[in-house]
């Protein structure tokens, strides 16, 4: 169980496999479609609002929610793994777990980056 826990909330184009997978890290994780108030073809405004009031960091592969995070102001907000079709859910749930590796060596969770692109450099 890692020292740090990730109140993560998967976008609807994160798999069950990768929940599954981030939850065995120990990790608290939600999924969009599993959610009455969000569900299936909500809106990305909306789930940003749901993540912000329940303290979540979205993982998505939505790069329009990377570009809204990244541009706007507050914590630690959101996880993007760009390129979905590269990567198995078990090397995603690596890359996770890699960059929540880097995100616990700041002092304050304010200072980390609002977004992180989570690239193969995740994997080495």
């Amino acid at each position: 169980m890692p020292s740090f826990v990730l109140n993560a909330l998967l976008d609807e184009d994160t798999s069950v496999e990768l929940a599954r997978r981030l939850r065995e890290q120990g990790h608290d994780v939600e999924r969009v479609v599993d959610l009455r108030e969000l569900g299936d073809g909500v809106d990305d405004a909306e789930v940003h609002t749901d993540a912000e009031e329940h303290d979540r960091v979205i993982i998505t592969h939505d790069e329009g929610f990377f570009n809204r995070c990244l541009n706007a102001e507050g914590a630690f907000r959101l996880l993007w793994i760009p390129d979905q079709q590269a990567f198995e859910p078990y090397e995603k749930a690596e890359m996770v777990a890699n960059a929540v590796a880097i995100i616990k060596e700041y002092e304050r969770i304010e200072d980390c980056p609002r977004a992180i692109a989570l690239t193969a450099t995740f994997l080495e």
